[in-house]
């Protein structure tokens, strides 16, 4: 999927989220979905103030 295909959803959102998690690596998930590593990391904040959860520890967080 490319950004292109992304309009801002919270679908696209988990999917950033996904892809991260998928590839291992912030940066693959991110260059995965065709979005700078900032972009993918305000979708992730984005994703987990809508959940009311922190979604990533350790390496993978930004």
């Amino acid at each position: 999927m490319t950004r292109a295909a992304l309009n801002g959803s919270r679908a696209d959102e988990i999917l950033t989220f996904l892809a991260i998690v998928e590839t291992g690596s912030f940066v693959s998930g991110s260059r995965s979905m065709g979005l700078s590593r900032s972009a993918a990391g305000k979708a992730l904040s984005r994703l987990e103030v809508h959940g009311g959860a922190r979604l990533l520890n350790g390496p993978l967080a930004p």
